[in-house]
């Protein structure tokens, strides 16, 4: 199969007219690295979409081990596409999103990022920042009663939480309506840049359980509060994850959308997860991209990527 498709990371011009940059990054070395990380990544996904079949949670790890001693193709083999530049500063027109999917380390991106906002002097909607934790586009519908929320959502040039690609489509459907900014979006093309956190699927799938699941904080509290993952059976996990969005190959869910994808779809055995998969790694396309297992990397990466994020890579 062509590697045309397969995501990458986009740099700005100004840090892709030599080698390195100023911060003495190897901006090439720093996209095949990348580049190799994310394809695995991409595995991963395809791997966790399948049906447990009356496995548990260590095979998968074992499975996981064994891919990790699998050499990987030669760099020079695979084909990365050409940098996408990034806007300088965001704007109406072409705002900046991170896309923070739980468990992948965006904490510490969404206060770089509002920071950063404040220092550029645009207006950001970064949640736990300029407004509550469990912000999300849920929220953003024209029927809504909170005018005052709607025409910050129309308004700002920064986003930042646990925002699924829906609200792109949402942000769409406010531009220009009574009350609202105008972002030009419907009379061309939507144009947005973006940020994305990914962590090894399985890690994140059990980071996700035991902060949600175990403490009981959501779910089916009586059945799995305060059981650890080694003691359930392959019947417990595979309901698990067929009947919680939390778990199911939450990463894809972030990177493709809700209302796309509804959850009583997602659950069932016969569900294709072609489309979803495809969308998913079209988004990864068009972001940053950076690894929650190669943190000081991706800090260094974004620092190039999107100098106006201050505090990153130094």
């Amino acid at each position: 199969r062509s590697y045309q498709a397969r995501p990458t990371l986009f740099l700005s011009k100004k840090s892709c007219m030599s080698p390195t940059n100023t911060m003495g990054v190897d901006i090439r070395k720093l996209r095949i690295r990348y580049f190799l990380m994310i394809a695995n990544a991409i595995i991963f996904l395809t791997f966790t979409t399948r049906s447990v079949n009356n496995t548990a949670i260590t095979p998968l790890r074992n499975a996981r081990e064994r891919d990790r001693r699998t050499p990987a193709p030669p760099a020079g083999d695979r084909h990365v596409p050409p940098l996408r530049p990034l806007a300088e500063v965001p704007t109406l027109r072409k705002p900046f999103i991170f896309f923070h999917i739980p468990k992948c380390g965006g904490t510490s991106l969404k206060a770089v990022l509002h920071s950063s906002a404040e220092a550029a002097g645009v207006d950001s909607l970064v949640s736990c920042h300029d407004t509550t934790c469990k912000m999300s586009e849920k929220r953003v519908r024209l029927k809504a009663r909170d005018v005052d929320l709607l025409r910050k959502f129309s308004c700002a040039t920064v986003f930042g939480g646990h925002f699924t690609t829906d609200l792109v489509m949402r942000l769409e459907k406010l531009d220009g309506a009574p009350e609202m900014c105008t972002r030009g979006w419907n009379l061309g093309r939507t144009d947005y840049d973006c940020l994305v956190s990914i962590r090894e699927p399985i890690a994140q799938f059990v980071s996700n359980y035991y902060q949600e699941i175990y403490t009981g904080k959501k779910f089916e509290k009586t059945r799995y509060k305060n059981r650890p993952l080694k003691d359930l059976s392959p019947d417990d996990l595979e309901s698990l994850i067929r009947s919680n969005n939390l778990l199911n190959n939450k990463i894809a869910l972030y990177l493709s959308g809700n209302d796309r994808h509804p959850k009583q779809e997602r659950s069932r055995p016969s569900y294709d997860w072609t489309d979803e998969r495809r969308e998913a790694e079209g988004q990864l396309l068009q972001c940053v991209v950076t690894v929650l297992e190669e943190w000081e990397s991706s800090a260094k990466l974004v620092g190039a990527a999107v100098p106006w994020m201050r505090g990153m890579g130094e």
